[in-house]
């Protein structure tokens, strides 16, 4: 694993934000609204809310009418306009946090970052050696077939396999059985004394992927949440991918994924590996094709040496 990269994303952002200037209202069910009008839809939901039933496109008015102890928040709007400052000037302050511990950041939107912190672990410039990590909210990917001691219940669990580390029988030592495992114990620490920070100096909560690369932290991070950590050691980075649905794919997560699915008839993004690019390129052209081609490149492939930010940061635009 030559590099390690973090993405870090703030559990239902907008919400938090709203609840920090209402703080009577924090471990309610809640929700974003951008517009006033009868029609329009939540942009954010709590989890307390989504428990409930509540999800994201739901019309406002129909959510608090079907579950009476919605609380509604609205997003400011001016001349018109939704006024997103308020959650941009959050943002900013969680940024600020993360660059106390490196320059290396891409900020992807108003919630999410990516940060490479490979300088970090192999020439560290701060201690995390007596961070205390919460190993019942840190979570590893593991291949099955790799791990001889999981216990029945955790082979039972549907895949990709993402148990806490407290729930195994190393628990945090397990990391010592990896390839990299000095490393990524380190970067673990790393996270849980970021994702430590940003909640001591925003009040903000976040979950955090670590992998070797930004695509694979961000599906990582998408696994446990809220609230939470997963790390994607290099051994089971080909287990969570024939596990990840190829909707849950960055930029394969809207018509183009769907229709790959369909027209392949592939669940899991691990078998788009098998379709020739040829087949890809004759299907959609050689621009469309060339997409779903290079995601498997970067992702199965080549995982344990692409990964950098500046190598994918296209394939975000």
């Amino acid at each position: 694993m030559d590099r390690i990269v973090l993405l870090i994303d703030m559990d239902c952002f907008y919400v938090q934000v709203e609840q920090k200037d209402q703080p009577d209202t924090i471990g309610k069910p809640c929700a974003v609204v951008q517009y006033s009008s009868t029609a329009a839809s939540l942009i954010a939901v709590s989890y307390e809310a989504r428990a409930l039933g509540v999800s994201r496109n739901m019309r406002g008015d129909l959510a608090q009418k079907q579950f009476p102890n919605l609380i509604l928040f609205q997003v400011p709007a001016r001349r018109g306009k939704a006024d997103l400052t308020k959650y941009r000037t959050a943002g900013a302050h969680v940024i600020k946090c993360i660059s106390g511990f490196t320059n290396q950041i891409e900020r992807a939107s108003i919630d999410e970052a990516y940060i490479d912190v490979t300088e970090l672990l192999e020439k560290p410039n701060i201690d995390v050696s007596s961070t205390d990590v919460a190993l019942d909210r840190c979570h590893l990917v593991v291949d099955p077939t790799l791990f001889s001691d999981l216990t029945d219940r955790l082979l039972k669990e549907a895949p990709p396999l993402a148990p806490c580390l407290d729930s195994l029988p190393r628990r945090m030592d397990t990391l010592n059985c990896l390839t990299d495992g000095d490393k990524l114990k380190t970067a673990l620490q790393l996270a849980q004394t970021i994702k430590d920070a940003i909640l001591r100096d925003t009040s903000y909560q976040c979950s955090i992927g670590v992998a070797s690369n930004r695509m694979l932290a961000k599906i990582a991070c998408s696994l446990n949440k809220p609230n939470k950590i997963t790390v994607v050691p290099s051994e089971s980075a080909q287990h969570l991918l024939n596990y990840t649905p190829i909707k849950k794919v960055p930029n394969l997560g809207g018509k183009l994924g769907n229709d790959v699915s369909s027209r392949f008839d592939l669940k899991f993004f691990g078998a788009l590996s098998e379709i020739p690019h040829d087949a890809l390129v004759e299907e959609y052209g050689e621009k469309t094709g060339y997409v779903p081609f290079l995601l498997c490149f970067i992702l199965i492939l080549a995982v344990q040496s692409f990964g950098g930010l500046s190598e994918c940061m296209f394939l975000s635009k």
